[in-house]
């Protein structure tokens, strides 16, 4: 991420592995944004479970000390093997390998039996590819932290990354203004959830965002491209025709409540009430203007 923000804009010498082998590429560079333009390549990382590849070998671990102590620094059992960086996992106690989950199984068993030590095959990243053995100690303490040790994290990567879902109505117009009025349904329902979690205290006010606060967001969501932007300003459309129908005085929703009582009473209210309730209107605008506005000069100054 460095090298490409260094590079900037434009193409970039890169080498990768590809099936084992590796190969020198120039991939492409641009500017992602709008008022914040950043370079990307447009990749991302992933784990690469099905390559028994090693990266860097850890050489020391951190070792929890009991209390408040300053955890411990221990070597492991890899630390004088000698290992190299892109060195591929051939085969462990004897049995061929082709994935960490093969390395996780054989080094488990050997831990399970009480082993020892447990012998590993290792393919060199050197031109030749030259094999060696080398024995992975398994004293006491390792044997117990490899029984307990999974192949894989307890929760998928996917719960710490953004997951996107891309819908696409296919050329067929038809199709988008459905997708676009389903959309909007959504988001009025979840407005008018929103109000409702602010009266019940589940939702706090400091979450409210103001004209400040909107155009900030809304700097941000450009960055990301322009049917963000729209689909920003649409979201914006809907939370203002919510607000705009709520029975509150000066709104129209206040002035849809005067129609139905004049509807029902023959006449309209008293014109001190309506000055009273626009008064009432403006003092609630401006409570919320007000706080927003706070909320939104602490967002933007911490």
């Amino acid at each position: 991420m460095d090298a490409i923000k260094a590079n900037g804009a434009g193409t970039i010498s890169m080498s990768i592995l590809r099936n084992g082998d590796r190969l020198q590429i120039d991939a492409q560079v641009i500017d992602h944004g709008v008022f914040d333009p950043r370079p990307m390549i447009g990749v991302g990382p992933a784990y690469a479970w099905s390559n028994p590849r090693l990266a860097r070998p850890m050489n020391q671990v951190e070792m929890p000390q009991a209390g408040d102590q300053q955890p411990e620094m221990i070597e492991t059992p890899v630390a004088h093997l000698g290992l190299l960086g892109g060195s591929v996992v051939a085969s462990v106690d004897g049995s061929p390998v082709d994935s960490w989950d093969g390395i996780w199984r054989g080094i488990h068993a050997a831990a399970s039996r009480g082993d020892a030590s447990v012998m590993i095959e290792l393919q060199s990243p050197t031109p030749g590819h030259e094999r060696r053995q080398v024995i992975l100690p398994l004293d006491s303490p390792w044997q117990q932290r490899v029984s307990n040790l999974g192949w894989e994290p307890a929760l998928s990567f996917m719960y710490f990354d953004p997951l996107y879902t891309v819908r696409k109505a296919e050329g067929n117009p038809f199709r988008a203004v459905t997708m676009g009025l389903n959309e909007t349904t959504k988001l009025v329902v979840l407005t008018y959830l929103t109000i409702d979690r602010l009266f019940r205290g589940t939702v706090g006010v400091e979450q409210l965002h103001g004209p400040l606060g909107i155009v900030h967001l809304g700097s941000k969501v450009a960055d990301r491209g322009f049917t963000y932007l729209l689909f920003f300003l649409g979201l914006i459309s809907v939370n203002l025709a919510v607000i705009n129908f709520l029975p509150l005085p000066i709104v129209d929703g206040g002035l849809f409540l005067y129609l139905v009582y004049e509807k029902f009473k023959g006449r309209p209210p008293s014109v001190g009430f309506q000055n009273g309730a626009a008064l009432v209107g403006l003092l609630l605008i401006a409570t919320a203007f007000v706080v927003t506005f706070y909320n939104d000069i602490l967002r933007i100054v911490g």
